[in-house]
C-alpha cells in the first residue's frame, strides 16, 4: 500500500514538473514573439517623430542597426551612463546628437540636381568649458534621404570609416524611389513605378562629417 502512494505521489510530481516546463517553454516563446514584433514596427520614419538629440533617439537607431527591441536599447544605454566613470570627471560629459552631411554625388534630373543627405544619431564626450566634442564614441545606424520629395531607398547598410575622434566617411550604395515632382527618364531616372514613384540607377553616395 505505501508504494502504490509513493508511485501516485512521485506521478504527480513528474506531471507538475512537466506542466511547468511547458508553463515557462510556452512563456519564452510568448517573450521572444513579442519582441520580433516589436522589431517589425521599427522604421526610419518613425525616428523622426522622437526628440533630436536625445538619449531616446539615439537608443532608437540602436535598435534598428541591431535588430533589436527599442525598450531593450533603451535600457541598456541608461545602465551605461548610470555605470560609465568619465576618465576626468567634472571637465567632459556624455551628450547625444543628430549629426549630417551632404553627399559628394546628386541624383541628376531634367529638372535639376536632387541633393543627397546623411544623418545619423551619435553618442559623443563633449568638454564641459569649450563646449566642444572631444570623441564620438558611436556612429548611430546612419541613413540617406533626399529633403525635397518623399523617397525610399533601397541599398546597403551604411559604410562608416573612422577619419578621427570626431570624424568619419560614409558610403552606401543603392538607389531611390522619389514619389513626386514630375522628370523624364534620363539622367540618374531609369523608370517609373506606379507605387513607388520614380526610380533611379543604383548608385554609390558618399560623404565626410566633421562633429564639433
Amino acid at each position: 500500500m505505501k508504494i502504490k502512494n509513493r508511485n501516485l505521489t512521485f506521478s504527480f510530481i513528474l506531471i507538475a514538473v512537466i506542466f511547468s516546463l511547458i508553463l515557462i517553454e510556452k512563456n519564452v516563446v510568448f517573450t521572444a514573439s513579442e519582441d520580433i514584433q516589436k522589431n517589425s514596427e521599427l522604421s526610419l520614419d518613425s525616428i523622426l517623430d522622437l526628440l533630436e538629440n536625445s538619449i531616446e533617439r539615439y537608443a532608437y537607431s540602436q535598435a534598428l542597426a541591431n535588430n533589436t527591441s527599442y525598450e531593450y536599447e533603451l535600457q541598456k544605454e541608461k545602465d551605461f551612463i548610470a555605470n560609465r566613470i568619465s576618465p576626468r570627471i567634472g571637465d567632459e560629459y556624455i551628450a547625444y546628437r543628430i549629426v549630417s552631411g551632404k553627399a559628394k554625388e546628386t541624383i541628376k534630373t531634367n529638372s535639376g540636381n536632387i541633393g543627397v543627405t546623411f544623418y545619423t544619431e551619435i553618442r559623443c564626450v563633449v568638454n564641459r568649458r569649450t563646449g566642444r566634442v572631444s570623441n564620438v564614441e558611436s556612429w548611430g545606424k546612419p541613413y540617406v534621404t533626399t529633403n525635397d520629395y518623399y523617397k525610399n531607398f533601397q541599398g546597403s547598410d551604411v559604410n562608416i570609416n573612422r577619419t578621427g575622434n570626431t570624424s568619419a566617411r560614409f558610403s552606401v550604395t543603392g538607389q531611390f524611389y522619389i514619389n513626386g515632382g514630375s522628370f523624364s527618364i534620363g539622367g540618374d531616372i531609369i523608370g517609373y513605378s506606379v507605387d513607388l514613384g520614380y526610380v533611379t540607377v543604383v548608385k554609390t553616395y558618399s560623404t565626410q562629417i566633421n562633429v564639433y
